[in-house]
C-alpha cells in the first residue's frame, strides 16, 4: 500500500510539474499600443470643408484614451509621432506650451520630434522639452560636435515585457522649418541610424517599436532595412492606416492627422514575438464626450488666446480665404496679401 501510495505522490507531481513547464514555456503578455500622429495643435474638434459635423481634437481624443486605460490598465502605451505643438492660434502664440499641458494631462509616455516641432527656433524647444512630462526622441538629431538634442531610445516596462522605443526625424527637415531654426544640428539618416540601435537594442528587449516621423514610404524602407523592428508608429505623410501594414513581419500603423482619429493596436507577445495582434482607427466623432480636465487646460489657455487676438489692428470689408485645401492648390485673397507683405517688407521686385 505504501509503494502504492508513493508511486501515486510521485505521479502527482510528476504531473504537477509538466503543468507548469507548459505554463512557463507558453508565458505570454498583452499590451496596447494607442497613438497620434501630425496633431498640428488640435486642441479642440474642428469642421472640414463640406461636413456636416466637427471631428477630431485632443479634448475628445482624451476620453478615448481615459476608457481604454479603464479597460486595460497599466498595460497600455501612449505615443505620439511629432507634429504635436505647432498649427493653430491657440498653440503657436504660446510656442507650444498649450499642446504640452495638453499632452502632459493625457499621459503621453513618449514623443519623436516632427519637422514643425523646431518651428519656434530650438531655444524655445528646448523649454518646451523641459515642461513635458514625457521624453522627446530624436536619435537622428545631434550637434555639430555629435551630442543628441533628444533621447535616442528608452525602454519602458509595460505587464512584464521590456518595450524598446527608438524615435527618429526626417533627415530633410532642414529645409521643411526655416533654416535658422535648426542652425548648428545635423540630420542624420534615419533609416541608418534606427537600423544600428535597433541591432544594439533588440537583445535587451522583448518588443522593439519605431516611433517615426519620416512617412509612410520610409517606414516601409526602415521595415525592410531593420527586420528587428517589432512595430512602427508612422508621422508625417498623414496616411490613413486602417488596418496593420505587415512588412516582412513588422508592423507598420499611422492614424491620418489632427487627432481625428485615435490609434489602437492590442499585441500578444510571447518569446519576443508577436503572436496575435488587433488594429483599430477608433474616430474622433462630435459624438465622443469632452474629457473635463483636458477642457479645463484649453479653457485657460482660449481665455489667454482671446485676450491676444482682441486687439484691432485693422479692419476689412471681405472674408478672407485662408483654407488650407484652397491655399496650398492655387491662389486666393489671404495668399496674395501674405505675398504683397512679403515683398514689400524686403523691397523684392516678384
Amino acid at each position: 500500500m505504501r509503494m502504492n501510495s508513493r508511486r501515486s505522490m510521485f505521479a502527482m507531481v510528476l504531473v504537477i510539474v509538466t503543468v507548469l513547464s507548459v505554463s512557463l514555456s507558453t508565458w505570454a503578455a498583452e499590451i496596447v499600443i494607442l497613438h497620434t500622429n501630425d496633431v498640428h495643435g488640435r486642441l479642440v474638434s474642428h469642421m472640414p470643408q463640406n461636413a456636416e459635423n466637427e471631428i477630431g481634437g485632443m479634448v475628445r481624443l482624451a476620453t478615448l484614451v481615459e476608457e481604454i486605460r479603464e479597460e486595460y490598465g497599466d498595460k497600455v502605451l501612449l505615443l505620439d509621432a511629432g507634429d504635436a505643438i505647432h498649427g493653430t492660434n491657440v498653440v503657436n502664440l504660446f510656442g507650444g506650451l498649450s499642446a504640452i499641458e495638453v499632452m502632459n494631462t493625457v499621459g503621453y509616455d513618449a514623443f519623436t520630434l516632427g519637422n514643425h516641432d523646431f518651428n519656434y527656433g530650438q531655444d524655445v524647444l528646448l523649454e518646451r522639452m523641459a515642461d513635458a512630462k514625457f521624453p522627446f526622441l530624436a536619435a537622428n538629431v545631434t550637434t555639430e560636435s555629435g551630442s543628441l538634442v533628444g533621447y535616442s531610445a528608452l525602454i519602458q516596462e509595460v505587464d512584464g515585457l521590456r518595450v524598446g522605443i527608438i524615435g527618429v526625424i526626417d533627415e530633410e527637415t532642414p529645409v521643411l522649418t526655416h533654416p535658422k531654426n535648426v542652425e548648428g544640428l545635423v540630420f542624420h539618416d534615419p533609416i541608418e541610424i534606427a537600423s544600428s540601435l535597433a541591432k544594439r537594442l533588440r537583445g535587451e528587449v522583448d518588443l522593439l517599436i519605431a516611433l517615426t516621423h519620416i512617412g509612410y514610404a520610409n517606414d516601409v524602407e526602415l521595415a525592410k532595412a531593420a527586420p528587428e523592428f517589432d512595430v512602427i508608429v508612422g508621422g508625417h505623410s498623414h496616411t490613413i492606416l486602417e488596418d496593420a501594414v505587415d512588412v516582412g513581419g513588422v508592423l507598420i500603423v499611422q492614424s491620418h492627422e489632427y487627432a481625428n482619429n485615435l490609434g489602437f493596436l492590442r499585441l500578444v507577445v510571447e518569446d519576443k514575438k508577436i503572436v496575435k495582434y488587433e488594429r483599430n482607427l477608433i474616430p474622433v466623432t462630435h459624438t465622443t464626450p469632452k474629457n473635463a480636465k483636458v477642457q479645463a487646460v484649453v479653457d485657460e489657455w482660449d481665455a489667454l488666446l482671446q485676450e491676444r487676438l482682441n486687439q484691432v489692428i485693422g479692419t476689412t470689408e471681405v472674408s478672407w480665404d485662408g483654407e488650407r485645401a484652397n491655399v496650398r492648390t492655387g491662389e486666393t485673397n489671404l495668399g496674395n496679401l501674405i505675398a504683397d507683405v512679403m515683398r514689400d517688407a524686403v523691397g523684392a521686385d516678384i
